[in-house]
């Protein structure tokens, strides 16, 4: 489709630039000022370029040549040199430096989670977590980041640089798009051949609605004579339970299994949806890894994720449950993972583990005495499994080794404070109240720094990647920057421009769902995904609960081409934002093997025409730079 604008009554009128969309950008008047700002030129002298821009040139690097000459033409006419406004132009010196402290932190405690000898306690034996109270260097480090979060001076300024990022790259697609779109097509791979990986799903609702409905009914014809149980000396068939339990084989339950259409911003509402046909029983025997040994949950994780691999070539990343309510959850997870060989026959599934930050209900019902049970549940197993030695057998041992990412998950629009000072220790919390956020993960920082040094995975660390900045308060995200390696969601760092900024700067994996976040808290035409994506922080897209959320076999297309449409965006932006997905699941080693090359950058493997990386790769120097 094309794009026309008439120019307002300065003389000339505009041409139709194929493709650009950028009759918009001639109606936002802050566009225009920035790109004055920015780039040193009137915006309706772009028309002119812009017209150049439709010649499309005859190969890759007569388009690189072009696209090279109109920009230093522009910049030449205006008298300002290539490479745009300089970040510390106006800037105080103590907001920059503020910034670099920041990023200077924020380095530290990556670097420590994964070679943190120096915070391991060793008056702490080896096999039992750490549950000391946090330091106070640690709640000085935690303040700052806030206090300076809040400054309205900084807020002015990375509010600016956040603008002008974005603005830049409003002028850059309508530079270069028809020049990129012609590097592209001669790459040798496309969208749906690149490797992308969904990077927050859970799994217990990582199919849809349609396809456990599909499986039930296949699992009822096939298997409704199985025993599955003994009940009173009776012996107790799949169909039976599935019978018993509100299925019926004569009806389809697709919508029954979706969810209740009432989940906008309400929690409890949402969660029903994880359990099919409101049955627990029906829970633990088709998404449950007690159940006939988790043989249908096995079954259920296969069929999505070799969907995923053949029609997108996709890895899933799904969330298991370990609750920490008792001291078996890990084992059974690690019995169910090694009895199916989940790694070699699903290669293509990578396996994270979260914490369900629900505390208060294993405190009521008398199954931990005070949070650190909870932590100690969670934590001693994978320490025990840490000193055995690295020849053991063991099941713990052998998931140990493929773990790669913990998560925590709960209702975040629930109310809570950042400053934990003066909080009791773990084993102190005795009360039925949850502990804050920033009290969950400071223990969950601490022991995987400790649990990484044990391994010896310093190269490959375990990764701490929760849900942060869906709902409620904003300052999770101020604690998830130097307590996480990415977060899931992260949609309020729209309201906190001192931290979106740092989370570009720092390049931290952000896994936003606005299809979830449209259900849940946030309509998708107000998600700030766009914008994000434009300023160049690293976004991917990523489906949550597919069970909930979506209609297609693959929801992980269905979320990219959702917001292709949804946000305008090209080709191009997919593969880009396919390729953060890869920054966040892979390490380097495993990039390199991927790629095949010493970096993520070659084109025909991401099939990203270098003019876009080398842009993004400017942006973000030019930023650090002008700190500096």
């Amino acid at each position: 489709m094309e794009h026309s604008a008439s120019a307002p009554a300065v003389g000339r009128k505009a041409t139709a630039v194929p493709g650009m969309g950028w009759a918009k950008l001639k109606k936002n008047l802050r566009t225009q000022r920035v790109v004055k700002q920015c780039c040193g030129v009137d915006f309706w002298e772009i028309d002119s370029f812009a017209d150049e821009m439709g010649q499309v040139p005859s190969n890759q690097h007569e388009g690189e040549e072009h696209v090279k000459n109109i920009r230093n033409s522009m910049m030449s006419n205006s008298g300002v040199r290539p490479g745009g406004h300089p970040v510390s132009s106006g800037a105080p010196k103590e907001i920059t430096e503020a910034l670099t402290s920041l990023l200077n932190l924020r380095r530290k405690y990556s670097e420590a989670r994964s070679s943190g000898s120096s915070i391991v306690n060793d008056a702490i034996p080896a096999t039992e977590c750490d549950l000391t109270i946090p330091d106070e260097a640690a709640m000085a480090d935690l303040r700052n980041v806030w206090d300076l979060a809040k400054n309205p001076n900084i807020a002015a300024f990375c509010r600016v640089r956040l603008s002008i990022l974005e603005s830049k790259f409003d002028v850059w697609s309508l530079e270069a798009r028809d020049t990129e779109m012609v590097q592209q097509q001669a790459l040798k791979n496309d969208f749906l051949t690149i490797p992308k990986v969904d990077t927050h799903l859970h799994n217990s609702a990582m199919m849809t609605a349609k396809q456990l409905s599909s499986f039930m009914h296949s699992t009822y014809e096939k298997d409704k004579d199985r025993v599955l149980r003994e009940k009173e000396g009776k012996a107790v068939t799949v169909g039976e339970e599935l019978l018993a339990n509100g299925f019926s084989p004569n009806k389809k339950s697709t919508d029954e299994l979706s969810g209740n259409h009432k989940m906008f911003a309400n929690f409890e509402n949402f969660n029903k949806g994880f359990t099919p046909l409101g049955s627990r029983a029906l829970k633990s025997l088709f998404l449950g890894t007690g159940a006939l040994e988790g043989e249908y949950l096995f079954k259920l994780t296969k069929t999505c994720s070799e969907l995923a691999r053949d029609e997108a070539d996709a890895f899933l990343e799904p969330r298991y449950s370990v609750y920490g309510n008792n001291k078996t959850g890990w084992a059974a997870l690690a019995k169910w993972f090694r009895r199916w060989e989940v790694d070699k026959t699903i290669p293509t599934t990578l396996l994270a583990v979260q914490l369900p930050r629900v505390y208060p209900v294993w405190r009521k019902l008398g199954m931990v005495n005070c949070f650190g049970d909870m932590l100690k549940n969670f934590w001693n197993p994978l320490f025990e499994a840490a000193a055995e030695p690295e020849d053991s057998d063991s099941d713990m041992r052998y998931i140990i080794s493929k773990l790669r990412v913990l998560d925590s998950v709960d209702d975040e629009s629930k109310e809570d404070v950042h400053d934990i000072a003066g909080l009791p220790a773990p084993m102190d919390w005795t009360s039925e109240k949850n502990p804050p956020w920033t009290y969950y993960h400071y223990y969950m920082h601490l022991n995987l720094c400790k649990l990484n040094v044990i391994l010896g995975r310093q190269t490959n660390p375990i990764q701490m990647r929760p849900h942060a900045g869906e709902a409620g308060p904003t300052h999770h995200l101020a604690a998830a920057f130097l307590l996480c390696d990415g977060i899931s969601h992260g949609i309020n760092l729209d309201k906190e421009p001192v931290l979106q900024y740092l989370y570009y700067l720092s390049q931290i994996p952000i896994a936003v769902s606005p299809i979830s976040n449209s259900v849940l808290f946030l309509k998708y035409r107000d998600n700030p995904f766009p914008s994000m994506f434009k300023r160049g922080l690293c976004v991917a897209l990523t489906t949550d609960d597919p069970l909930m959320f979506h209609s297609t076999p693959t929801p992980l297309l269905e979320e990219y081409a959702t917001a292709r449409h949804s946000f305008d965006l090209s080709s191009i932006d997919l593969c880009e934002i396919a390729r953060y997905s890869c920054l966040a699941a892979f390490n380097k080693e495993e990039l390199q093997q991927m790629y095949g090359d010493a970096d993520d950058h070659d084109p025909d493997k991401t099939n990203i025409p270098p003019m876009r990386i080398n842009y993004r790769v400017k942006q973000l120097e030019e930023e650090l730079n002008g700190l500096k």
